[in-house]
């Protein structure tokens, strides 16, 4: 399965208050809003979850059955501009995300998919100008990305929205 298909279906298992997400950097704000990696956080990218390990601020490892298989890393590259390494299964999936230009970010339940309980599927919805989350590729040019991303996590739609808002309080739209 590529990343493309395996980067959306992440996981997230619980996240703080609202309040802890206005105090949080940004780059673990992008973490969680956007991939749904936190510390303690379970991912699913297959059968086994992914039980996720943050190294620092904006760094996270996943380990499977014990064993080191995932890696994110966030980087504000400048304000308001992320860049997202996530690395699986010895591939490689980067996103930039120019928080700048988005207008909005909404969560919504999207089914079942056959996940575990309490883990749900939200669909995300970004809107904004275009460039606002783009693929760069090696020949230094970059090809835009969905708008519509899905995300399965436990996290609730408030817990997801005050991630959201506290990236968007930081990073207006210009």
């Amino acid at each position: 399965m590529s990343l493309l298909r395996l980067l959306p279906a992440l996981a997230l298992v619980g996240f703080a208050s609202a309040a802890a997400a206005q105090d949080a950097p940004s780059v673990d704000l992008v973490a969680l809003a956007f991939v749904g990696f936190a510390e303690g956080a379970q991912v699913s990218m297959g059968e086994e979850p992914t039980m996720v390990h943050q190294t620092g601020a904006g760094t996270f490892e996943g380990m499977t059955n014990g064993a080191l298989d995932t890696t994110l890393t966030v980087a504000e590259t400048t304000p308001c501009l992320f860049d997202l390494t996530f690395t699986h299964a010895g591939e490689i999936f980067r996103v930039r995300l120019d928080l700048g230009l988005v207008e909005s970010i909404a969560y919504s339940p999207s089914g079942s998919m056959g996940l575990p309980e309490p883990i749900l599927p939200y669909a995300i919805e970004l809107t904004g100008a275009e460039g606002m989350a783009v693929r760069p590729l090696d020949d230094g040019t970059t090809e835009p990305l969905d708008n519509t991303p899905s995300l399965a996590t436990s996290a609730t739609i408030d817990q997801l929205q005050a991630a959201a808002a506290a990236l968007q309080a930081a990073c207006p739209t210009r």
